[in-house]
């Protein structure tokens, strides 16, 4: 079947789906198809599947028309706003700008491990103002308007920035505001920073990374902390009545095998001259009423899911 759109005539679509104004939606491909973008011409995943392909569409689209998605048939460099990145899935703004680009899009699964998809990677290199790296990457998500908001690390990956709060090792990603300054990242280790409620260690033992857009340590515009996550210190708080308060994270059995345990750490969030403290219940302090004592117990560590990989020597 073909099918004609603002990017030409697309030719051996299957799978084809439309919006109700009758716009097509996505589609996959049983032949080469060729589709000029604002990144390059891009050829959409076209031949057989194997243990490693997703499943999906090879193209999706806005419905106007724009496109929105395309998943290659093979690693291809593609021009992002920053240079050329090697690719093998691209996402995009309405407008048609670039919005993510995944240097591997491999399916995981019991015949295609993380590990196996990580031998394939290759470190990039990026430089700010905060830090020079290179680093195995999932993703790299752009502004609108071009400037890099999130890279999102390979799980065992780890690299080390110069932040407002000091030198700080990174896992996961981190995030930026949209002028380039830091808005968050995820500690690789417990890290001591300081906070207007006193020192604390930022660092959660179990994040959920699935992209490094939101982190556990965010910082404010201005460098300083809005908020975190600690599994390792317990807040003691004297309220107004001089009664004392403690908050600290909270070992639980772990609910994917019954047999250890993980901790929830408690999220410590700084607002309108006051403090919230999450852990399963909410707390909230004034900071001009209340004092705080921060007591430190060192981190011990649990077994660790990627050990045995080459990114971390572990």
């Amino acid at each position: 079947m073909e099918i004609d759109t603002r990017y030409g005539r697309l030719a051996g679509c299957f799978d084809e789906e439309f919006y109700s104004g009758g716009t097509l939606k996505s589609c996959s491909f049983e032949c080469e198809n060729h589709v000029e973008t604002g990144c390059g011409t891009l050829v959409p995943r076209f031949g057989p599947e194997n243990a490693r392909r997703k499943y999906g569409k090879a193209v999706g689209f806005y419905p106007d028309g724009a496109i929105k998605r395309v998943v290659l048939e093979k690693q291809a460099g593609v021009i992002s706003p920053i240079g050329e990145f090697p690719a093998e899935l691209v996402t995009f703004y309405e407008n048609g700008s670039v919005c993510r680009v995944f240097p591997l899009n491999g399916k995981i699964s019991g015949f295609w491990s993380e590990a196996d998809e990580e031998k394939l990677a290759v470190p990039l290199h990026f430089s700010f103002d905060f830090g020079e790296f290179s680093a195995k990457m999932i993703s790299i998500h752009f502004y609108p308007g071009g400037s890099i908001q999130s890279i999102t690390l390979f799980p065992c990956e780890r690299i080390t920035l110069q932040t407002p709060l000091g030198k700080v090792k990174i896992r996961g990603g981190f995030s930026l505001y949209e002028d380039g300054r830091l808005q968050s990242m995820e500690p690789a280790e417990p890290t001591p920073v300081a906070t207007p409620i006193g020192v604390l260690h930022a660092f959660d033992s179990n994040p959920v990374v699935v992209t490094a857009d939101r982190n556990s340590l965010c910082l404010e515009p201005g460098g300083s902390v809005a908020r975190l996550s600690t599994v390792t210190d317990e807040i003691i708080v004297q309220l107004p009545d001089a009664r004392l308060e403690r908050v600290l994270p909270l070992k639980k059995t772990n609910p994917l095998d019954d047999e250890t345990t993980v901790t929830l750490p408690v999220q410590v969030e700084f607002q309108d001259g006051g403090v919230r403290l999450t852990c399963e219940k909410v707390h909230r302090y004034s900071l001009a009423e209340c004092a705080f004592t921060i007591l430190h117990v060192p981190y011990v560590a649990g077994f660790s899911p990627c050990s045995g990989c080459s990114g971390c020597g572990g």
